[in-house]
């Protein structure tokens, strides 16, 4: 399949799912993002192999140095032995006032692991599991939260 996006290395004749084996050879895991859906998400390909974790999947309308920050810090808790498992991981997000706030996690429904396409590949279907992060609203209140911004819980889909 391609697309007609010029940023895409597909598209640029790269074999992407070589790039993603290399990527987890040399890093333990690699980073996929999926502009083209909506909303736009990010996911890993590799966490269950080096580090016995599910994967990670991130989404939403959000600025790409706020995805980048918050996917680095979770595999950086990930690589440190931390299981991103609970609901919620205290002080993983830094806030604009530079506060910490937590980090939600949720597991994914099986139903919904077929949007890691390059997870599914490597470890077929039912082979690996996936963990959904969720991002706090600015008052560092997640989604479930009954004082959550209402505008704020709409805008990262339930994959769990």
């Amino acid at each position: 399949m391609t697309c007609d996006k010029t940023e895409c290395l597909g598209c640029q004749g790269f074999d992407l799912n070589a790039i993603i084996d290399n990527r987890i050879l040399e890093h333990g895991y690699a980073i996929v993002s999926v502009v083209d859906e909506h909303p736009p998400y990010v996911y890993t390909v590799g966490l269950t192999e080096a580090f016995k974790h599910p994967e990670l999947i991130l989404a939403g309308h959000f600025e790409p140095a706020v995805v980048g920050s918050v996917v680095a810090s979770a595999i950086a808790a990930i690589q440190a032995g931390q299981t991103l498992d609970a609901t919620e991981v205290p002080e993983v997000i830094q806030l604009a006032d530079g506060s910490a706030a937590p980090l939600g996690c949720r597991s994914v429904r099986a139903e919904r692991l077929a949007l890691l396409g390059k997870a599914q590949r490597r470890y077929g279907a039912q082979g690996f599991a996936a963990v959904q992060l969720i991002l706090p609203d600015a008052a560092a209140r997640l989604p479930w939260h009954p004082e959550c911004d209402a505008d704020w819980r709409q805008a990262q889909p339930v994959l769990y």
